[in-house]
């Protein structure tokens, strides 16, 4: 038995240029992305915020803190997995051609 022929690349390319639907799906991708993104610029200085309110220390004292760490905890990929999720489903909802 020979094996199944794949279809050409040009042939799955002008597929994907024609659906509009893989655009929405390729947007959202991108605003899921990007909010991922703006919460790990903005995470530091909220928790720069949070440690000065929250571990305030005499004048010589210093907190102990790894940051590399936190990649290995999977709390933080699931954070980051709900950030991508919630970005996604929004532009992907608002951007449905109607």
């Amino acid at each position: 038995m020979a094996p199944k022929e794949l279809p050409s690349f040009n042939y799955l390319w002008a597929e994907i240029n024609d659906s509009e639907v893989n655009m929405v799906y390729l947007k959202s991708l991108a605003a899921g992305t990007a909010a991922v993104a703006i919460a790990a610029a903005l995470s530091p200085i909220v928790m720069a915020v949070y440690f000065y309110l929250v571990y305030r220390t005499r004048e010589n004292q210093a907190i102990g803190w790894d940051p590399t760490s936190l990649v290995t905890q999977p709390s933080i990929w699931a954070i980051c997995a709900l950030i991508f999720v919630s970005g996604f489903v929004w532009e992907f909802r608002r951007a449905q051609p109607k």
